[in-house]
């Protein structure tokens, strides 16, 4: 055996002795490295990421929250848009009603001018009993009328003259001035839509018009004018007798 071919334990790197079994223990100087040096690249990368969380979330959770208010504001659109097409529509179907309706509404209301003047009559002449049946008869059509939303519109003598209420039919001449332009008589009582901005049936009236001190100086100038005509003509039929 040569030199370079005897082995002792003088040749081999001190190692930890082994207490309770009397050897020495192997140590892997690479599990030592790594167990001593810092976790520093994984810890900061887990770091980063758990504080970038919060604001990815808070703006994912933003854009969800505009687009659930986009989401509701065209909902709210398409129901009103819903609405009125429905208002609309049955609009429509009630204003077909109403014109296959018109003859029998026109009809009532005749009837109810009718009764209305024979219940003031009544009235006048002191027959109660007359007088409670035309005004039962009167609130029976205003009841029939307000089933299809019809109610009048309440004109009565010496009410103004309203253009879009009333249509006058005649004109009756007075010298009184606090009677001008108001109801004389109610020829046929007017009705409405309920609800409605303007009358689809007008009342038919009768009207005062003052005629005025200057239509009361030309009538009379008008009669003197006459009265001199016919003067000469008397004196030549005096003088030819």
């Amino acid at each position: 055996m040569s030199a370079d071919d005897q082995y002792t334990y003088a040749d081999e790197p001190a190692r930890p002795l082994d207490v309770a079994a009397g050897e020495p223990v192997g140590t892997d100087v690479s599990d030592e490295v790594a167990g001593d040096a810092p976790d520093g690249g994984a810890g900061t990368t887990d770091a980063v990421q758990t504080a970038a969380e919060p604001a990815v979330q808070s703006r994912e959770l933003a854009d969800m929250v505009r687009a659930l208010e986009r989401f509701h504001g065209r909902a709210e659109q398409y129901e009103s848009i819903i609405r009125r097409m429905q208002a609309r529509i049955e609009e429509l179907q009630a204003d077909q009603i109403r014109e296959l309706l018109k003859p029998v509404i026109l009809k009532l209301a005749s009837l109810h001018t009718e009764a209305r003047g024979s219940e003031a009559r009544a009235a006048a002449r002191s027959d109660d009993l007359g007088q409670k049946d035309f005004d039962f008869f009167v609130s029976e059509i205003e009841e029939t009328l307000g089933l299809l939303d019809i109610e009048s519109i309440g004109v009565s003598v010496l009410d103004d003259f309203d253009a879009g209420k009333h249509a006058a039919r005649r004109r009756v001449e007075t010298d009184d001035a606090s009677l001008d332009r108001r109801v004389e008589r109610v020829l046929r009582q007017g009705f409405t839509y309920v609800g409605a901005e303007r009358v689809f049936m007008p009342a038919m009236v009768t009207v005062y018009r003052y005629q005025g001190a200057d239509a009361v100086d030309s009538a009379n100038r008008v009669s003197v004018a006459a009265a001199n005509v016919s003067a000469p003509a008397n004196h030549q039929n005096e003088g030819e007798n």
